[in-house]
């Protein structure tokens, strides 16, 4: 049997694919065999150099660009961290959007935000509040953001997405959920602060798809061009465990060291947007996406 070729591809050039998402993204749009992807990694390119930057979209030509790239150290606000973020998620922002003049055939961008622009912001978070980051890394994506508005031709058809906290398979341990997973699979103690806190926890696999069907939609027509993404699985942190089998709870009880601590501060988003603008769009259930990443 021969197989058919599709001729007419869309290019997509992702920033940022050798992050945890980004791994996860170029592996679930390369099975549908039908995009032609460019993929910029950390080891490729230089996206804080405006040169360099320019020179990529001119030899690429992109139809769509999924900006991912940027420095994921949550939690953490200093002068050297806030130095760090510019570098590398502001500013490869900045210069992405600088250079979208030298794309004849681009259709859309979808751009990564957080669930940590909001910080301080009334919950459960909307995109209608006006965030009020604490970290380094939320302040970064919110004058990316910030400057994307202000800059990015109104003919261009963009979206600034807002993922809760993504979680799957091959995490990274410094997560809570990845901690988890890395120390059953390494039988490794694991120090984490576990309290009442609530936290809106977002199967990788269901980003993937969702970014999917914004690459397929013709127009995304976003409201005010933000979106929260989430399954709005909202978690408290002391009933973590009761999603996890008996046994691996056993283990874990053996693994987990728990480190109190006083702060106290929750992370979840409204999907209401989400809800209005993508109905046909279906989650994975919380239990169901543990069981995936933990393979119970």
């Amino acid at each position: 049997m021969i197989k058919k070729t599709n001729y007419h591809q869309k290019k997509i050039l992702i920033t940022g694919g050798s992050g945890f998402v980004g791994k996860h993204l170029v592996n679930h749009l390369k099975k549908e065999n039908c995009y032609k992807i460019y993929n910029l990694n950390k080891n490729f390119c230089n996206l804080g150099n405006l040169k360099f930057l320019k020179e990529i979209l001119i030899k690429y030509q992109p139809n769509i660009i999924i900006h991912l790239a940027s420095r994921t150290v949550s939690a953490v606000r200093n002068k050297k961290e806030d130095r760090l973020q510019y570098l590398n998620t502001t500013l490869p922002t900045k210069n992405l959007v600088d250079s979208l003049k030298y794309c004849s055939d681009l259709e859309k961008i979808i751009f990564f935000g957080t669930i940590e622009e909001y910080g301080l912001a009334k919950l459960p978070y909307t995109e209608k509040l006006v965030p009020r980051p604490l970290s380094s890394y939320g302040y970064a994506k919110l004058k990316a953001l910030n400057y994307v508005k202000k800059n990015i031709n109104n003919n261009i058809d963009y979206v600034w997405i807002r993922p809760s906290l993504v979680f799957g398979k091959n995490d990274n341990k410094k997560r809570f959920l990845g901690s988890l997973l890395y120390g059953l699979n390494f039988n490794k103690k694991i120090r984490v602060n576990i309290n009442s806190q609530i936290r809106d926890f977002l199967y990788v696999g269901d980003l993937c798809r969702f970014v999917q069907l914004l690459i397929r939609k013709k127009k995304m027509n976003i409201n005010k061009k933000i979106l929260n993404v989430t399954a709005e699985n909202w978690i408290n942190m002391n009933s973590i465990f009761s999603y996890f089998s008996k046994n691996v709870s056993k283990k874990l009880n053996k693994l987990v060291v728990n480190c109190n601590s006083n702060k106290h501060l929750d992370y979840y988003s409204s999907g209401h947007l989400l809800n209005i603008n993508f109905k046909e769009f279906k989650f994975t259930s919380f239990k169901r996406a543990l069981n995936l990443t933990f393979k119970l």
